[in-house]
């Protein structure tokens, strides 16, 4: 709520006075420190809760600050002292824009003289519009969303193990209860909730251990079940050989990969493929060495690549794209390069053009 300067200025001045007055701790009783909001759709707009205090003690009290948890939530208060056997308030808003799902948030509240706190837990669920469901789960079956049907852990170091998750709703009217299946080996994949309830969110968490697993590329399928239907999951990671450590002097020798810092865009096409092809150098002292030049895209197909340069030298990669595997009038694929630089074991360069159709 917007107030004129004056009206704001007075009840703080009131407040500092309250403080140099009374140096022990504010006596109240707060009527409610929980609030739950319900379930309500997100076109429906923002929800005001509110929560109150009794002043039990025998001198004057105020709210000195208060502080929701996220920006999601905003809030407001009672700006003036409040007398003994006095009550004041406390209100709290929260907005679903592009929230869907159940939340858990808290307001702390910070009452004078003596700071003494107060934590107001809020909760409650929001039912997503279609267009927010889209947008953040754009995969459908049935009741349920997926936010994608991927999910690749990245450049993994030999022996480290990682944990990641894909983010799931059910957009049904009942409660769903999703499972996983997967073949015995270094991936888990986990739904920690039994039942998820109408309009709330759940995760499908991975857990990969790699002592065992070679250095390169690594995928495996997982199926997501639910209402009878089936959703095929992939996850990945690249595994990266563990070296041992390099001192200043073998450092600064070490090999340097480079490759294009821009995108590589490919002219129009002719035919059913087109072409793409870049340059590598080795900026570095010491031979470079490329394990492996690929893309996780199965329109895309390395034809070409150097297998060592040498300090100062440069090589060609070429390939080629299936544009009859490319949904839409453009594409971006990455390509990756897996070398023995100890600042970059993994270089990418994005290749970018459009299918002419």
């Amino acid at each position: 709520m917007t107030r004129p300067l004056r009206a704001t200025i007075k009840p703080l001045l009131a407040l500092f006075a309250l403080l140099m007055a009374y140096p022990s701790q504010a006596k109240v009783k707060w009527l409610q420190t929980e609030y739950d909001f319900g379930t309500w759709h997100e076109a429906q707009g923002k929800r005001t809760g509110i929560a109150r205090f009794v002043n039990t003690g025998p001198d004057t009290v105020a709210i000195a600050s208060v502080r929701p948890s996220c920006g999601c939530t905003g809030a407001d208060w009672y700006q003036d002292p409040v007398a003994p056997g006095d009550t004041a308030w406390v209100s709290f808003t929260y907005d679903p824009t592009h929230r869907p799902g159940r939340f858990e948030k808290t307001v702390k509240v910070y009452t004078a003289p003596g700071r003494q706190l107060q934590v107001i837990n809020i909760r409650g669920t929001v039912v997503g519009t279609p267009e927010t469901l889209q947008r953040d789960y754009p995969v459908e079956m049935g009741g349920l969303r997926m936010a994608g049907l991927e999910y690749d852990f990245g450049a993994t170091p030999q022996g480290t193990p990682r944990h990641g998750y894909l983010a799931g709703y059910n957009q049904a009217s009942d409660t769903i209860r999703p499972t996983v299946s997967l073949a015995k080996g270094p991936l888990d994949a986990r739904i920690a909730a039994h039942g998820v309830a109408p309009g709330e969110p759940f995760t499908v968490g991975f857990f990969l251990t790699t002592r065992e697993l070679s250095p390169g590329a690594h995928s495996w399928p997982v199926r997501l079940h639910c209402g009878g239907k089936t959703l095929n999951l992939t996850v990945s990671a690249d595994i990266e050989a563990v070296r041992p450590a390099l001192d200043s002097a073998q450092m600064a020798r070490a090999p340097r990969v480079a490759v294009p810092s821009a995108p590589v865009e490919i002219p129009a096409p002719k035919g059913g493929r087109t072409r793409f092809r870049f340059q590598v150098r080795n900026d570095g002292l010491s031979p470079l060495h490329l394990a492996r030049v690929y893309s996780r895209a199965e329109a895309v197909r390395v034809d070409k690549a150097p297998r060592t340069l040498k300090p100062g030298k440069g090589g060609e990669v070429e390939g080629s794209i299936d544009l009859s595997a490319v949904d839409g009038p453009a594409y971006g694929f990455v390509v990756e390069i897996i070398t023995d630089d100890p600042l970059q074991p993994v270089a990418k360069v994005r290749v970018l053009g459009r299918t002419g159709r």
